[in-house]
This record gives C-alpha cells, sequence and structure tokens, in this order.
C-alpha cells in the first residue's frame, strides 16, 4: 500500500505546515518553570547552572527563531533540551524545525528520543508515527500508533481509527510481525464491514483499500504468514469483488490453497495465471509450482521432472518471459546430479537471457556450474575457460570486485592453480589478438579489458601479483578508455593487501597517464598511501591536490587537514577543518556528508584539546550531540572533556556510564569513567574502572597515569610510582612530552616525600 495513506492526511499537516511555513507554527511558551535570579554564581547547584544554560539556549533559540534563522534557532533548542527537558518541546520546536531544514535523519532521532518519555499528546504521537513510518524505523512507528490509539476514547471508532489499524497493520508486516498485522487487519475489516455501527466514512472506506486493492493485497499477506486461511480467502473475495479481472488474484488464490495442502487447486489456478501470460507474479508462481510439486510427489528427482517439463512448456509459450526462464535454469542446475542433460539445458538458457537480463544470481549459477565440471576431474578444455573469463568479466562491469559470489569462490581455484594459468592464457590471447577458442559459446562474451582486468582481480585475489600486474596492463591496452578504473582496482586492491609501496607506484603511475582524465580521486588514494609509508611531504601534496581538484566532496576536502592533525600540524588542521564545517554544515540532509561533518567536529575536539583550547574542544562536540544526542563516541569524549577539567561531573558520569553500558569492551571508555570517578572522588569505583582498563598488553600510558594517581589517592604511594614509571615508558618522548613531564614531576615527588 501507498506509505502515505489516509492516516497521513490526518497528520502529516502537522508536519508540512511547519514544514512550509516555520514562522507560521504555534507560539512557543512564554514561561520557564525556573528562576534564575534566586540563585547566585557561587550557590548555583550543576543542576542549577544546567537549568540556568538550558533557559538561556532557548532564549536565544526563540530570538533565532523569530529572525527565521532556523539553523541557529534549531541548535540552540537541541542545546536547551540536552541541560533541562522540561525547557523545550521535542515534537513542537526541534522536529518541525529539523524537518523543514530537510534534516530527517535529526528529526527521527530526536522523534524516537520523544517517544522514550512518554507524556505525548495525540498530535504529537501522530506526528512521531508519520515520520518514523516513513524512515523506515518500524518499532518505533508501531509503538507510537498503538499509544496513539490507547490516547483514543474505545468508543470513537472512526475514520482515524481505522486508519491507525491500516498503518499498524502495514508497518508490522514490514518489520516482520504478522501476528499484529493480522490482529489489526481483523479490526479494519469488521470496522469497514459495520459501519452503520461507527463513524468511519464512505470516503475513508474507499480511500483505504488502496489502488488496487492493496489493502487486502496486505490482508491476505498477513493471513496466509498467521495461517489463518479462511480470512485470506475473505479478503480475496473483497479483492476480487473490487478488481475481477485482476490476472494475478488467481496466484494469489494459488498460494492460499497450497498453504491448505489443497494442491491440484491450487495447480488449477497456477494454470490460470499461465494462461494469462502475466509476469507481474515475477518469479513466485514458478517457484510454487517447483514447491507444490515437491509435496504431491514425495520422490525429489520426480517432482524436479514433473516441474521442469511443466516449465519448460510454458517457456514455448512465453518464450521472452525471463523470470520463468531464470526459475527453470536454476531448477536444471540444482536437479544436474539427477539427471545430465540438465547442465546443458540450463547453460542454454542462461546464454539466451543474460545478454539481455543480466542477473547476478543467474551469473554467479552458471559461473559455480561451470566450475563444478572443474572439480569433477575433468581436463578443462579452453573454450570452458574463456566462457568462465567472460563470466568473470561480466562480474567486474557491474561491480568491479568479485563481492556478491560466493564465499568459497577464492577456494574453488586455489583449489586448482592449473585453471588460473589457463584463465590467463586465453584472456591474453582475447584481449591482445581477439582470438576465441574454437566452440566457446559467444553469448555471454564480455569486453576484452573487462575481462583482462576480472581475470587480473582474481590472480591478485590469490596473491599471484605477476600475473595480476601482467593482466591490468594487458586490461589497459585492450580499453585505454578504462585505464582509471582498472588503475584504482590494481591499486586499491594492493593497498588493501598491505602492499603499500605497489599501491602508491600504481597511483602515481594514473596521475601520469593521459588516458585517466579524474584524477581526483588517485591523489586522495596517494595521500593515504604516502601517509602511511611516513612521506609527510608527499601525503600533503596530494592531499591538497584532492582537495583543490574535488572541492564540492567533503570526503575529497577531509583527506588534507586529516594528514595535518595526524602528522601534528594541529593549527593548520584546525583552519582547513574549520573550513570545511562551515561550508558542508548546511548539507547534512545528506548521509554522506553529515558522516565527513560529523567526524570532522569530533577530531576538531581533539585537535582544540591538543592546542589547550578546553572551550572550544567542548563546543565541537555539543555541536556533535546536538544533531546525534546519543552519539557514544561523543559521550566518551565530552565526558572525558569536562571530567579532566572537573566540569558538569554528574553529567560527565552519566555520560560516561551510558557509553561504558552501550560497549563495556571499551578500555578508553573504561578509563573516562574511572577518571570521572576520580575526580568525583569515589577512588575506590575509579581504581575498579581503571583496573579493567588497564588490563591486558601494553597498556595506554594516559590510563596507567590515571591509574597512578588513583593509587595515590587510595594511600599506596608504591604502587603509584610504579604505574607512573610504566605510564613514563608508554608515553612517546616528542608527541606525549607534556604528558612524560607531568608524570615524571609526580614520581620525583613521590620519591622525595619518601
Amino acid at each position: 500500500m501507498n506509505r502515505i495513506i489516509f492516516v497521513l492526511l490526518l497528520f502529516s499537516h502537522l508536519v508540512t505546515t511547519a514544514a512550509a511555513d516555520p514562522a507560521g507554527q504555534a507560539d512557543f511558551p512564554t514561561e520557564i518553570d525556573f528562576d534564575v535570579k534566586n540563585f547566585s554564581v557561587n550557590d548555583r547547584t550543576e543542576r542549577q547552572q544546567d537549568k540556568l544554560h538550558a533557559a538561556t539556549q532557548f532564549a536565544q533559540g526563540r530570538m533565532q527563531y523569530r529572525r527565521r534563522n532556523f539553523e541557529q534557532s534549531l541548535q540552540h533548542f537541541q542545546r536547551a533540551w540536552r541541560y533541562d527537558r522540561s525547557v523545550v518541546s521535542i515534537t513542537n520546536e526541534l522536529i518541525p524545525l529539523a524537518i523543514n531544514l530537510k534534516r530527517d535523519a535529526v528529526a527521527v532521532r530526536y522523534a524516537e528520543l520523544a517517544l522514550e518519555s512518554g507524556n505525548l499528546d495525540p498530535q504529537a504521537l501522530g506526528r512521531i508515527a508519520v515520520l518514523l513510518a516513513k524512515n523506515r524505523r518500524h518499532a518505533g512507528a508501531i509503538e507510537a500508533y498503538q499509544t496513539l490509539l490507547a490516547s483514543k476514547p474505545k468508543t470513537q471508532v472512526d475514520d482515524s481509527f481505522v486508519a491507525i489499524h491500516v498503518e499498524i497493520a502495514r508497518v508490522s508486516l514490514l518489520n516482520g510481525n504478522a501476528d499484529l498485522a493480522a490482529e489489526s487487519h481483523d479490526i479494519v475489516r469488521h470496522t469497514l464491514e459495520h459501519r452503520d455501527q461507527n463513524q468511519v466514512s464512505e470516503a475513508t472506506s474507499k480511500r483505504l483499500q488502496g489502488q488496487g486493492g492493496v489493502l487486502y493485497q496486505m490482508m491476505i499477506e498477513s493471513y496466509l504468514q498467521t495461517k489463518q486461511y479462511k480470512k485470506a480467502h475473505a479478503a480475496l473475495d473483497k479483492l476480487n469483488t473490487l478488481y475481477p479481472k485482476e490476472a494475478t488474484n488467481p496466484l494469489r488464490l494459488a498460494k492460499i490453497l497450497a498453504a491448505q495442502e489443497l494442491f491440484d487447486e491450487a495447480v488449477a489456478q497456477l494454470n490460470l495465471y499461465f494462461e494469462s501470460k502475466s509476469i507481474r507474479g515475477a518469479s513466485a508462481p514458478y517457484k510454487l509450482l517447483i514447491e507444490i510439486n515437491r509435496q504431491k510427489i514425495k520422490d525429489t528427482t520426480a517432482a524436479n521432472k514433473a516441474s521442469v517439463l511443466t516449465l519448460q512448456g510454458i517457456l514455448v509459450e512465453q518464450h521472452d518471459n525471463h523470470h520463468l526462464a531464470f526459475t527453470l535454469a536454476e531448477l536444471l542446475a540444482n536437479s544436474a546430479e539427477d539427471t545430465q542433460d540438465y547442465t546443458a539445458a540450463s547453460h542454454k538458457i542462461y546464454r539466451q537471457f543474460l545478454p539481455t537480463q543480466a542477473s547476478p544470481l543467474g551469473y554467479r549459477i552458471i559461473l559455480n556450474s561451470l566450475l563444478q565440471e572443474v572439480t569433477a576431474g575433468a581436463p578443462i578444455t579452453d573454450s570452458q575457460a574463456m566462457e568462465i573469463a567472460w563470466i568473470l568479466g561480466n562480474f567486474y562491469a557491474r561491480e568491479r570486485s568479485f563481492r556478491s559470489l560466493t564465499e568459497d569462490f577464492i577456494d574453488q581455484f586455489k583449489q586448482h592453480p592449473e585453471l588460473l594459468k589457463q584463465l590467463a592464457k586465453v584472456t591474453t590471447a582475447y584481449a591482445q589478438q581477439d582470438e576465441i577458442p574454437a566452440a566457446t559459446p559467444l553469448e555471454l562474451k564480455s569486453f576484452p579489458g573487462h575481462t583482462a582486468a576480472a581475470i587480473a582481480l582474481l590472480s591478485a585475489l590469490l596473491e599471484d601479483w605477476d600475473q595480476a600486474d601482467t593482466l591490468f596492463q594487458v586490461a589497459i591496452k585492450a580499453a585505454p578508455n578504462l585505464t582509471g578504473q582498472f588503475y584504482e582496482t590494481w591499486g586499491l586492491q594492493a593497498y588493501s593487501q598491505n602492499r603499500i609501496e605497489r599501491a602508491a607506484e600504481l597511483f602515481n603511475q594514473a596521475i601520469k597517464s593521459d588516458f585517466v582524465k579524474q584524477k581526483t580521486t588517485f591523489h586522495f588514494f596517494l595521500a593515504g598511501a604516502a601517509y602511511t609509508l611516513e612521506d609527510e611531504t608527499a601525503a600533503i601534496h596530494n592531499a591538497k591536490l584532492a582537495a583543490e581538484l574535488g572541492a564540492t566532496n567533503p570526503r575529497l576536502s577531509s583527506r588534507l587537514p586529516w594528514i595535518l592533525y595526524r602528522t601534528g600540524k594541529y593549527e593548520e588542521a584546525e583552519r582547513l577543518y574549520s573550513e570545511l564545517v562551515d561550508k558542508f554544515g548546511k548539507q547534512t540532509s545528506n548521509p554522506t556528508v553529515a558522516e565527513v561533518v560529523q567526524e570532522s567536529k569530533m577530531i576538531l575536539s581533539n585537535i582544540c584539546h591538543h592546542l589547550e583550547k578546553h572551550e572550544a574542544a567542548v563546543e565541537w562536540l555539543e555541536q556533535v550531540l546536538d544533531d546525534d544526542p546519543q552519539h557514544i563516541g561523543t559521550f566518551n569524549d565530552l565526558g572525558y572533556l569536562w571530567a579532566d577539567q572537573n566540569e558538569h561531573l554528574a553529567r560527565a558520569k552519566n555520560m560516561l556510564e551510558a557509553a561504558v553500558h552501550a560497549q563495556p569492551e571499551n578500555k578508553s571508555y573504561r578509563d573516562s569513567l574511572g577518571w570521572a570517578y576520580y575526580r568525583l572522588g569515589d577512588f575506590q569505583r575509579a581504581k575498579i574502572e581503571l583496573e579493567k582498563a588497564a588490563a591486558g598488553d601494553s597498556p595506554d600510558g594516559v590510563i596507567l597515569d590515571h591509574l597512578g594517581d588513583t593509587f595515590e589517592q587510595l594511600g599506596n604511594a608504591k604502587r603509584a610510582r610504579e604505574l607512573w614509571k610504566q605510564a613514563i615508558e608508554q608515553f612517546d618522548p616528542q608527541r606525549d612530552a607534556k604528558l612524560r613531564k607531568a608524570a615524571q614531576d609526580k614520581l620525583n615527588k613521590s620519591t622525595t616525600m619518601e
């Protein structure tokens, strides 16, 4: 059913009105339940400080809102909500603003948080349910709809009541909960059948049925999955009444009858569908026939043979039906052990249909079938090798990898090294001289360049890099216009196999090639390889070129500040990262851009921490939490910063406890939590967390330093000195010079006092 059914008409105006004109929303609250004037700075508790901060942020948000500066307004409201949830309404302020700014991911996060908080009014619940359903957050949408229903008077059976149940059923099916879908469909059926006893309008009844009777189609599915066959028949009867000439109705009836094990009746209905020559059922009717035959005929070989005969007969009449053809070919291939002729028949179908109806599954099956002929022990012919190479060439042309092939794909070649040599031989002859072995079927032929690149990639995966290098060169000569694509595959594969120097050479060759027109990504790749090889000059040079040539791409633009950051050039890295955030920060409706911007803000915080810009370090992390208020990594980073500065200790502790709960094996998170306990004076709990963080080989120097401080507070100076010594050994003399000096000062002082 169309996702935006009548229930959206009931509630979406609450969202779209705000989206069209945010300034037209209802007025904001004019009072805040907190008198900030009653507290002097010295008298305020941390909680009171949070409430004061929230009140300030809320006031700034209102001001920016009235000025129509919606980005700034949203950020202030987000900040206000985080510090005091009683100040800002998620549903009235945050969600509409986020939607208006096309930041659905942000809106969804806050919608889920609002749902957790409870105590939402019907308008808010409707808005949240629609938003979550639209963004495929099925469980949350169902919860919101159910809560909304519970808020309605039980006697109020009206348009919204039935529309909500239709949505619950739809979303429940998408979420894999057929039982709940069937329960809601029961209510919908009863409500629509007894409109004389409720307030549902005729217009709503017609609208809910949906185009093509989709409501009843979903009912059939939910009742089938819950084995309520009588109800499924009733829903199909309704569908037949509305659309008596619908070609797929016999197929739906066949599914119901087959589920009831009424196989002869089901086959009769399938035959009606086959006679219509419809392809709207895709492969489902043919697979259903195969399953029915296996149920009727206990001998699997005989059952498959019966299915093959029927499907072959249909294919004669529907010779261009690729759904049927591929289903038959797959059945033939899987039944090849029973009848030898099936293998050839399967190959014939794939050769006929794959060139015009490319199917990854079809390519996989024929490839596996051909490889099985190799593993059977019979000598492979050049024509077989050529066809295998072409199939791999077609895969490479579509995906530029072999990731969608079976997990044991590479192992099959490892067991037959002679096959790889034969593939390389026939591929080279084909790509260089256009020679094709005699008797090779030509239907699955792939371009010479793609074929050579595919076998080159296969050789690399099998770690035959001499052969891989040779064949990639063959591919480039065969298809110069694809030089960039081939170099990218070649170089990245080398990099992934830790052949970093070779990868750098290849990226350089690509940059120098006249046939590679788009060099930006190769500068990006080369910058990363050069950094790994500790060639700082080359890394920065290529990162600059990538940023200049790819100025509109945030990922390409981020490589230069990242390398500057990793090489300790913090001031320049800070400037460039800040420019990147300014440039792309308002484009975060794009998930890729949002990811880069979030990463940049987190790194900026780290940079500012190194530069001892504490307020800026905190602000960058606050901005991450503005849009992603449950971001666990930021909980850790910000919690640690606050703990280290003796600020917001209660809030820091709560955030860090949440981080550790989410990732209990993360030692950095445990160190941060231990340090927060230390700052709060809870040294025993600090010791427990820090010892867990320090467990294992070569613990981090900061963790050891913190643990040393903790033992000092617990009165064990000897153990504290041991830990400080270990920390000094772990600290890098240059990068961690300040930390080494601080630990050494503590060690000297403790030793003097001994």
